[in-house]
């Protein structure tokens, strides 16, 4: 059904024009122009006058013009409420989509980060620097139902694409690696059976959280490390909005949330690990 339909059959309808010709505003209602002499006011009686009833072929052809107007403008304005719900719906999903669409960015390599800073302490011992996993939670996962006029979430399961987990613990252990080398903590550092080198360290991912507001990440790690003369234990308890403004924390995606949590945990460990190397 068109969204502004022509006036039945066997209605009259009413058309004031000016003296000079010009076709007044009209009203339009579902597609009927109706137009009757009790709303053209008193004060203006004496610039336009009322049609008959049965107005000339002339009249008429005008007022399919003004029809067709009226039906552009309606249409314009947004149609019909079927119409106006669609757009409302499209509207709604777009925003969910862009809300969704802050976890879906491209992974962002760790090796991009860096403590920075110029080597303070340096060791001739050896080390051999690993990572242990342990508990992974995720985030839940979930989409928006269209359901009449509203929206309906239904869960899909934890978001494990997002999660910290194993793999990424690994590549933060390569970069706490390399910053090791780049700052000369240790003569040597590597990932070998810890009783070749002269310090073993372990870093212990206890449980590694990840939640979808936000985009946030939160690291539970314990820091063993060990050499012929002592042994030390530390324990980090990293989230990766800390220390953010709420603007920040809209604006952050899922790989830069990891990201935060990598560089807070290696501004975390590293010290301590240059404080037992200068100890040792």
């Amino acid at each position: 059904m068109p969204r502004c339909q022509r006036p039945s059959e066997g209605v009259d309808e009413h058309l004031a024009r000016s003296s000079n010709g010009d076709v007044p505003r009209v009203a339009g209602i579902a597609g009927k122009l109706v137009l009757h002499e009790a709303t053209v006011k008193p004060q203006d009686r004496q610039h336009w006058r009322v049609l008959p009833p049965h107005p000339s072929p002339d009249v008429m052809e005008t007022a399919a013009d003004v029809r067709k107007q009226n039906c552009r403008s309606i249409n314009k304005l947004g149609g019909s409420n079927t119409q106006n719900l669609h757009y409302s719906m499209k509207t709604r999903f777009a925003l969910f989509a862009a809300i969704l669409l802050g976890g879906c960015a491209t992974p962002i390599p760790f090796s991009t980060v860096s403590i920075g800073g110029a080597p303070t302490v340096q060791s001739t011992k050896s080390a051999s620097v690993c990572s242990r996993s342990g508990v992974v939670q995720a985030a839940q996962g979930s989409y928006l139902l269209p359901a009449g006029g509203a929206f309906i979430p239904v869960p899909t399961g934890p978001m494990t694409q997002w999660q910290f987990g194993e793999a990424d613990q690994q590549e933060l252990a390569e970069q706490l690696r390399a910053e090791l080398r780049r700052l000369r903590v240790f003569s040597s550092v590597t990932c070998r059976t810890p009783a070749a080198q002269d310090v073993s360290v372990t870093l212990a991912f206890l449980r590694t959280t990840h939640r979808k507001k936000h985009q946030e990440y939160e690291l539970d790690v314990e820091l063993v490390i060990h050499s012929a003369e002592k042994a030390q234990t530390k324990r980090y308890l990293i989230n990766s909005s800390d220390g953010a403004s709420l603007l920040e924390k809209m604006n952050t995606n899922g790989p830069e949330g990891k990201v935060k949590a990598v560089r807070k945990l290696l501004e975390a460990v590293i010290p301590d690990l240059q404080a037992f190397a200068r100890d040792a």
